[in-house]
Formats: structure tokens, sequence, C-alpha cells
């Protein structure tokens, strides 16, 4: 599996329009940091039928992801009940 893609630092710049909105790359990033800090390895991959996902482990446990939203729900659940 490919490690996780960010874009290239020319692109990292937002050229929105609304200067407010929050580019897609930056969200993936920060829910990956986020796992990361919880303990969770995410990586993003390619399924079979060619859509983007998102590989979770933790404790030897993964699970695959179709959303970034699936991936947080899931997050949010695993964190809250470490603690």
């Amino acid at each position: 599996m490919p490690p996780a893609q960010l874009p290239p630092c020319s692109s990292a710049r937002s050229t929105d329009a609304d200067a407010g909105a929050r580019p897609a790359w930056k969200a993936e990033a920060d829910l990956i940091a986020r796992a990361a800090l919880a303990g969770v390895r995410v990586i993003r991959s390619t399924a079979d039928n060619g859509q983007p996902e998102w590989i979770a482990s933790r404790w030897n446990l993964t699970r695959a992801f179709g959303s970034l939203e699936e991936l947080e729900r899931w997050l949010a659940v695993v964190v809250g009940a470490a603690r």
C-alpha cells in the first residue's frame, strides 16, 4: 500500500475564493494526526473499486473506511472508549 500523499508545497496555499474554506487535504492531515496521537495508524490507500479508502490500525486490529467521515466517527468512539 502506498503511504499517504500530501499535495506539493506549491498547491498547499489556499486559492479558494472563500478564505475561510478549509482545504480537503488539511482536514485529512488533521484527522490522521489526531489518530496518531490516539495511537492509531492511518494509511490512505485505494480500494479495489478505485475509490480512496483509509486503513486504520490499532493494537494489531485493522479496519478500512470509505470516507473521512466514517473514520472520524470511528475515531471518536475509539478515543472516547480509551479515556
